[in-house]
């Protein structure tokens, strides 16, 4: 791994920065507030705008399936199971605000304690060589069970045992899920204008009366937010992709649960 360039971090932290601030700002626009600056750090607009924003973001970000917060992850399962009428126990990842799928809709699962609990699992692929591996595979080779950190073609010459840099061995011989969740997307220029949207008229929602006092205007946001802003990001949202059909068993419910 290459040095990290001093300047260049300090410029991308600036330009995340920045893009919060202008969120923010279309926040306080939307109460007729006025706009921070960079350095307006002392001002009451500045102060309840950072202590909202998290709050605003997550609150957002779990109240619908944001195709841009949706991520798939391969799970391997923890050492040890049998745990509330479970088979397998799977740790969340750190940033998972919703669970939303595992890889087999027909097996109940549930979150708890920060785990996903289920009678379901997956044997990871033998490793074989002149294969194409993705960063985040898992793998099985001699009864251990080895994570991709980089994509690449496997060769002959080395493999998980013997290549540490490229494989991480993940310890005995487990199983692995595929795990659809929504994350805590924090990199402002990733959102689409939808959800920015969304997250601004959050934010607005949060800090009116803290700021002006101002409890019809909270409400007159409130009622634009869930009858105009939110109908209109499902609905383009829903355009950017075809629904995979659920398979659910008669006896099986299929759980989930919000973190933010």
């Amino acid at each position: 791994m290459g040095a990290v360039n001093p300047a260049s971090f300090f410029l991308e932290v600036i330009m995340a920065l920045t893009a919060e601030q202008d969120l923010h700002n279309t926040a306080l626009g939307l109460i007729g507030e006025y706009e921070i600056t960079e350095s307006d750090t002392s001002s009451k607009q500045y102060k309840r705008c950072v202590q909202f924003y998290d709050i605003a973001r997550n609150r957002t970000l779990v109240s619908h399936w944001w195709n841009e917060a949706e991520e798939t992850v391969i799970i391997p399962q923890e050492q040890y199971g049998d745990i509330f009428n479970y088979t397998y126990k799977y740790a969340l990842p750190s940033d998972c605000l919703k669970a939303k799928d595992i890889g087999e809709y027909k097996y109940d699962w549930e979150v708890k304690g920060g785990y996903i609990l289920t009678d379901y699992s997956r044997t990871p692929a033998t490793w074989t060589a002149g294969t194409v591996y993705i960063a985040g595979q898992y793998v099985s080779l001699s009864d251990i069970t080895y994570r991709c950190n980089v994509s690449h073609t496997s060769a002959t010459a080395t493999s998980p045992a013997t290549d540490v840099v490229t494989w991480t061995t993940a310890g005995g011989d487990y199983n692995v899920i595929d795990f659809s969740y929504i994350k805590e997307l924090t990199d402002v220029s990733l959102f689409s204008p939808m959800l920015y949207q969304a997250i601004a008229y959050r934010l607005a929602i949060l800090v009116v009366v803290p700021l002006t006092g101002d409890m019809g205007n909270k409400g007159s946001l409130l009622q634009e937010y869930n009858q105009i802003v939110m109908p209109q990001a499902r609905s383009i949202d829903a355009m950017q992709g075809k629904p995979k059909k659920l398979i659910v068993s008669p006896n099986s419910w299929r759980r989930s649960r919000n973190f933010g």
